[in-house]
């Protein structure tokens, strides 16, 4: 009997294997295939070579219960309205070292049902030459900025579960 389920979960993988279809053709249901001619698998040069977008830094705990991450931008490299966001962003920080960031704070706070995290959000500017995180206390720039809702988006799960989550 247990030999019968071996060579059926065994002929089971390998047919699976064999009907085994394009994955990115999978994912975007038919639109792309890896042999399609717009498609191009890049190496490390090829990398090197992609112009244009932000280089995220982190996310890193700074503190036992805070948490943050950076964009750094590229002169020349990134659009003329990423610049823009980044310089809305930073105010009165926008000076050279200086990179937009997002921080994420957890407080333990009790109530009468009994303990609860709290999580604070923050946009922030980190000073790349002392490694500090500084507060910008503005709800605009952290629930309007492009660049600082792309950090959110891309690391605000994972700095939760970092800090011990809920």
């Amino acid at each position: 009997m247990f030999k019968v389920l071996k060579i059926a979960i065994l002929g089971g993988i390998l047919v699976a294997g064999a009907n085994a279809e394009d994955f990115l053709a999978k994912v975007t249901a038919g639109a792309l295939s890896d042999i399609s001619s717009n498609v191009k698998k890049l190496d490390a040069t090829g990398m090197n070579e992609v112009k244009g977008g932000l280089e995220f830094k982190g996310p890193w705990n700074f503190s036992y219960n805070e948490s943050g991450a950076y964009a750094k931008y590229e002169p020349g490299k990134d659009g003329d309205y990423i610049k823009m966001q980044i310089q809305q962003g930073l105010g009165a920080y926008n000076l050279p070292g200086y990179y937009l960031a997002y921080t994420v704070k957890r407080e333990i706070k009790s109530s009468r049902y009994g303990r609860y995290p709290l999580f604070t959000y923050s946009a922030a500017a980190y000073n790349e030459n002392t490694g500090e995180f500084h507060k910008i206390s503005s709800s605009f720039v952290l629930n309007n900025n492009a660049v600082v809702r792309q950090l959110r988006d891309n690391f605000k799960r994972r700095m939760e579960s970092d800090l011990g989550g809920w």
